[in-house]
């Protein structure tokens, strides 16, 4: 039984004191231990609507919501930053207007039909989340010359000046330092 949290679904309504509201319904373990939080706006990412979350059209605050929710499904802000203007175009403009629910399951099927490359998720982030990300990017297995076994190396890359600097996770050495200016 695991302790983690994962989304069931979204759902969208109007209230005529509030306006607009998106919530994400999540779950945790095999029992009904359910919530619904309020889905967080993402800001950091891009800033298209600061006043909140719509739907049923494409516009600024449609975008923003296509880009809360698959950051929320995928976890992954590249892949979110890179294909969130499609995802409003696709399912969150045609969306009714007064309310709707969206399985996590719909999403995630969307993002298998429209996947996108290493450079596009890393170039469609904004510039302060490219190193993080970066430092976290590539992970590939190779073997490791100094404690002689097949080790994970991350590679960090950076967009401006390209420098990659591998380490070994499993015995902790640097393994390369590449630069090229």
């Amino acid at each position: 039984m695991s302790n983690r949290w994962r989304c069931l679904e979204f759902s969208g309504r109007r209230f005529p004191t509030t306006g607009a509201e998106v919530h994400e319904i999540l779950k945790r373990g095999e029992r009904d231990n359910v919530v619904s939080v309020p889905l967080p706006l993402r800001l950091d990412l891009r800033d298209h609507s600061p006043t909140g979350f719509e739907w049923g059209y494409g516009g600024s605050g449609p975008s923003q919501l296509a880009l809360a929710v698959l950051v929320e499904v995928t976890g992954d802000e590249g892949y979110a930053c890179a294909r969130y203007m499609d995802f409003t175009d696709g399912i969150i403009a045609s969306l009714p207007f007064a309310g709707w629910s969206l399985s996590a399951e719909t999403v995630s099927e969307w993002v298998r039909v429209h996947p996108a490359t290493v450079e596009e998720k890393f170039y469609a982030l904004p510039v302060r989340h490219q190193k993080e990300t970066a430092d976290r990017q590539a992970v590939e297995a190779t073997p490791c010359s100094f404690c002689g076994g097949v080790c994970t190396l991350e590679t960090t890359r950076f967009p401006a000046n390209y420098a990659a600097r591998s380490v070994c996770q499993e015995c902790g050495n640097e393994v390369a330092v590449i630069s090229e200016e």
